[in-house]
């Protein structure tokens, strides 16, 4: 297999701008109804380009406390935001490790991840973060979360996730928590 590093040019496929916000305040993880420590965070985004590898940007840059990363899959979306197509499940590594600590005011990015991608098609990320109580990195536009219980990162389909929705009097918007950017190494003279 080519080197990533070398066999094209990393580009940005999706991003959203981070915001301060509290989960818990914002009556995310409230919603699922009881107390949450270890909870799995599904988000579907359309990718705006294609590759051949991904890696992802999580970010704690707003967190108050580290933010621990147990899991995380990729996979091409499928159904509704909640399921994935199983056949181009991931596992995500972050140096070598499937598990990450970031650090209260940081940003991880992952290793590259082989998985074939299009623009216009959805990918699904998956994170299990374990001992979260608040999220306070998140963002509001571009992709559709769901939350439930446990480690869910290699599950086909969700079946009792709770939408991440955020209500302010300007409207509702979709909550993507930690997730920041998603990167696709294009072929070399992609702009």
């Amino acid at each position: 297999m080519d080197d990533p590093k070398t066999a094209g040019r990393w580009v940005s496929a999706w991003s959203t701008s981070p915001i301060d916000a509290s989960l818990s305040e914002s009556g995310v993880l409230d919603r699922l109804g009881v107390a949450v420590t270890d909870v799995s965070a599904r988000t579907a985004v359309q990718l705006t380009a294609g590759g051949t590898h991904i890696r992802l940007t999580l970010s704690n840059i707003f967190g108050v406390l580290p933010l621990h990363v147990a899991a995380c899959t990729i996979a091409i979306g499928a159904d509704d935001a909640r399921g994935i197509d199983p056949a181009t499940l991931r596992t995500v590594t972050f140096g070598g490790q499937t598990h990450v600590r970031i650090g209260a005011g940081e940003s991880c990015t992952s290793d590259a991840a082989a998985l074939p991608v299009a623009a216009g098609q959805t990918l699904a990320v998956t994170v299990f973060y374990r001992g979260i109580n608040a999220m306070r990195t998140i963002g509001l536009i571009g992709g559709c979360s769901h939350a439930e219980l446990g480690n869910c990162t290699r599950r086909t389909l969700l079946h009792m996730a709770v939408p991440m929705q955020h209500t302010a009097d300007s409207g509702a918007y979709e909550v993507i928590p930690a997730l920041t950017e998603i990167d696709v190494l294009a072929a070399a003279g992609t702009h």
